[in-house]
């Protein structure tokens, strides 16, 4: 049986769809770096304070416990931070993949508007949806979980793709009532 055609919009589709799966999870995958630098000093106090509630042991920590530590942090940080930290990792191979993976997607976001629109109603959702892959089941379970760190990576790969953020009034408009608003990033 002949393999059905996939259609040019599907295969476009989809190059986004890696692009967004490869920055999670790339974000995702460098979370101990937004505490701890390459040679294992302390780079932020207060999450390396918040990991030590969760973990006596620092030098045995889980990225579960990491997650943990950022979660309960997750307002205090910003999409920058993630970007400058990532931009100086010294694995330049995989800065130019994730580099040209996003170039090819903001090309394509450019051209068809809707899926723009897509990414912005349905945010973190999508970005989890994206992150239930094989290759990325990892970053998923470390953030189904976590709301906020969700978002933070959310904003991040839109950030990344160039995806224009939603008016704020928008966001806190759909908040339900009684529940904290997210975190500004």
């Amino acid at each position: 049986m002949p393999k059905p055609e996939v259609s040019w919009d599907q295969k476009l589709a989809d190059n986004v769809v890696k692009a967004g799966r490869t920055i999670a999870d790339y974000a995702v995958q460098n979370f101990p770096f937004l505490i701890f630098d390459q040679d294992g000093n302390v780079r932020w106090e207060e999450a390396f304070e918040k990991l030590k509630e969760i973990n006596r042991e620092p030098a045995a920590v889980t990225n579960e416990e990491i997650a943990q530590a950022l979660e309960s942090l997750a307002g205090g940080f910003k999409t920058e931070m993630l970007d400058e930290l990532i931009a100086n990792l010294p694995d330049w191979k995989i800065r130019v993949a994730v580099g040209m993976g996003m170039g090819a997607a903001k090309t394509l976001l450019k051209i068809n508007k809707r899926w723009v629109k897509e990414l912005q109603q349905k945010r973190e959702k999508l970005v989890l949806t994206m992150l239930q892959h094989p290759q990325t089941i990892q970053s998923y379970e470390l953030l189904k979980d976590k709301p906020y760190l969700t978002k933070f990576v959310t904003d991040y790969v839109l950030f990344k793709l160039g995806v224009p953020l939603v008016k704020e009034e928008k966001v806190l408009a759909a908040q339900p009532a009684g529940e904290p608003a997210p975190p500004r990033t």
